[in-house]
């Protein structure tokens, strides 16, 4: 522990500024990070041509990200081909304000996920009205891994309440759309979901289908360049931003939050003895 924290009290920059000097198209990757409940930092990454970890914005405010592409210098901004994100507003405002030629791409994983927080408003919603508990882990397991209880308990769900069942649906539907192979492929799956989603017989099934269809060229780009836009990374590099996490509690700095994610990313020879 004293080495942690000798580690983290020392002082250093939280930024890497010297990437965008050198010569090469540039890949970015943007995720988040808990600080506080609802208030985060967020990790940036470098994807290509090497991987590895630029900065940790201390939010997602745009005079923050603005400030930080701003010491960029332009010719370094304008070799940012794209970047991997997850399906926030905020971080595709902070690509296209500062590289409005880069291409912004989105795992299609997140598009499913989007279904799993309307699906659990949609049961809770039906809770309250029924009066009644409504099991949530029978809407949660995939087919593939349902055992013959749960799937019981779906069925009656199902029958029980169409709507809710329906939303489900949708959620299996969408995951048949990660193994597609193609981008031709994946963009008549997508259609043929999104006419469903349209005609789904509850509210959030719609504003769901609004969403996608506002990230669909996203989405889709997965197919075109997703070995160069891996968004693998920067959610792999979570195991190593967990790790200071759980040992931050009493810890309300936030720079000092920052430095000990960043640190978690230093070679061993980095670290103090």
């Amino acid at each position: 522990m004293g080495r942690l924290h000798r580690l983290v009290d020392t002082p250093g920059p939280l930024d890497d500024d010297t990437w965008g000097a050198h010569p090469g198209d540039r890949v970015l990757s943007f995720d988040d990070a808990s600080f506080r409940g609802t208030d985060r930092c967020l990790p940036i990454a470098l994807l290509a041509p090497e991987r590895r970890v630029l900065t940790i914005w201390a939010d997602d405010r745009i005079a923050t990200r603005d400030a930080w592409f701003a010491r960029l210098p332009p010719d370094g901004r304008a070799r940012i081909r794209g970047g991997g994100i997850d399906m926030k507003v905020a971080y595709r405002q902070a690509i296209q304000r500062a590289c409005s030629h880069a291409q912004v791409l989105v795992d299609p994983f997140h598009s499913v996920k989007e279904g799993t927080p309307r699906r659990d408003a949609a049961r809770r919603d039906e809770q309250d009205v029924a009066g009644t508990s409504m099991r949530r882990w029978p809407l949660i397991k995939g087919v593939e891994h349902r055992r013959p209880h749960p799937a019981a308990a779906l069925a009656t769900i199902q029958a029980t309440d169409p709507a809710l069942g329906a939303l489900h649906r949708l959620k299996e539907d969408g995951r048949q759309l990660l193994p597609a192979p193609d981008r031709a492929t994946a963009a008549a799956q997508l259609s043929r979901w999104l006419i469903h989603a349209e005609a789904c017989n509850h509210a959030e099934g719609y504003a769901w289908a609004q969403t996608i269809q506002r990230w669909r060229p996203a989405i889709l780009a997965r197919w075109e360049r997703g070995r160069e836009f891996p968004h693998g990374f920067i959610e792999g590099c979570h195991t190593q931003i967990k790790a200071p996490d759980r040992l931050r509690y009493g810890f309300r700095n936030r720079d000092r939050y920052r430095r000990k994610m960043r640190r978690g990313f230093l070679p061993e020879t980095a670290i103090p003895q």
